[in-house]
């Protein structure tokens, strides 16, 4: 998408940290990770041990491992128009969206 400016304020042969980081940069840092957790814990498996035993009692803890052993899931929101307003989807956020499903969820019937 062009916005008038040349190369968009990039200069041209320059990589000024646009883009996915390297598979290599993603490796060091799961790496690092791990061998931090292997450190405090002794092992990954104590260090998911102890996650587990901390979400009996602590929300957070609970969440963090679901989402490490089933996976995060997708955040779905789905808007019902009634009304024919045109909406210019291009300029809604995930904000405003929120804010539109709670309004037609939330509204008692006004009979």
């Amino acid at each position: 998408m062009e916005d008038g400016r040349k190369n968009n304020g990039a200069k041209k042969g320059e990589n000024r940290g646009q883009g996915r980081k390297t598979k290599a940069s993603e490796e060091q840092v799961r790496r690092l990770g791990l061998d931090a957790i292997e450190n405090v814990y002794g092992s990954i498996e104590k260090y998911y041990i102890h996650i587990a035993k901390e979400s009996m009692e602590s929300f957070p803890h609970l969440k963090l491992l679901q989402e490490y052993v089933f996976g995060k899931p997708k955040e779905v929101i789905e808007v019902i128009k009634e009304d024919e307003d045109e909406i210019n989807y291009k300029q809604l956020t995930i904000e405003t969206l929120r804010d539109l499903a709670n309004n037609t969820n939330d509204k008692p019937d006004e009979s």
